[in-house]
Order: structure tokens, then sequence, then C-alpha cells
């Protein structure tokens, strides 16, 4: 998107120039006399700034900026962020908790596996407690 808005951009600027030339030419050209055209002013922020979404966060969203490091603390992190920059820190937060979740499968997995080994040396099968079970299933009905 933004490499639309610095298209647009270096086009208004070609076309604004041509504008001047051709108003000062037109200027000098006339039989009137010429009167210097007056400094446009500035306007107090470009227009790709007004064109820019913004996005306030919510604490949940500071807490990820923050988490992601795209702030240092939650006190540097503005009123309004741009809405590119809170979809940059989104996804880095989620690749993040994602490849977190996928540690902690691992990790799990692990464990079952050490833990029916340990059950398997004991003696302890599920075939043996399903048996087991159904007795005292049995007893209790009777």
């Amino acid at each position: 998107m933004s490499l639309f808005f610095s298209r647009f951009s270096s086009r208004t600027k070609v076309l604004s120039s041509l504008h001047q030339n051709l108003y000062l030419t037109s200027q000098l050209c006339s039989s009137k006399p010429t009167v210097q055209p007056k400094a446009a002013e500035v306007p107090p922020t470009h227009y790709t700034d007004l064109l820019r979404r913004t996005h306030k966060p919510n604490n949940l969203e500071r807490k990820i900026l923050v988490w992601t490091g795209r702030f240092k603390n939650d006190g540097e992190i503005p009123n309004e962020i741009s809405q590119d920059t809170m979809e940059k820190a989104r996804n880095k937060a989620r690749i993040k908790l994602a490849n977190y979740m996928m540690a902690a499968t691992v990790v799990a997995c692990i464990g079952m596996v050490i833990s029916g080994k340990r059950a398997a040396e004991k003696g302890e099968t599920i075939a043996k407690m399903n048996i087991d079970w159904h007795k005292e299933v049995n007893k209790d009905a009777k």
C-alpha cells in the first residue's frame, strides 16, 4: 500500500512542478505586469499522513506491541499508531505464540512417551486397566 502512495506522491510532485513552470511561463509571455505567486502555505501534515490509517491500541494490543519488541515499555506507546505497525506486531506475536505451542506439544509428547514406558515397565497396560474397570462396574451393578 505504501508503494502505491510513494508512486502517487512522486507523480503529484512532478505534476505540481510542471504546473508551476507553466504558470511562470504564461506570466512571462503575457503583457500584464508580472505578479510573483504567493508561497504555498504548508499544511500542518503531509497528505499521506492524512490518508494513513491509524489505530488506538487497547491494553492487550499494548502488551503485544511491547512483547514483540516494537516498544520498550507501555509508556512509550503513543495513543494512536499506524495500522501497519499494529498488523506487523500481531503477525509477529502470532508466529511467536505458534512456535511456543509447537515446542510445548513436543515436550508433552516426549513426556507421554516416557510416562508410557514407565507404565509398561510396571506392567500397567490399557487392556489390563479396562479389564479392572469392567470388574469394578460389574461388582457394583450386582
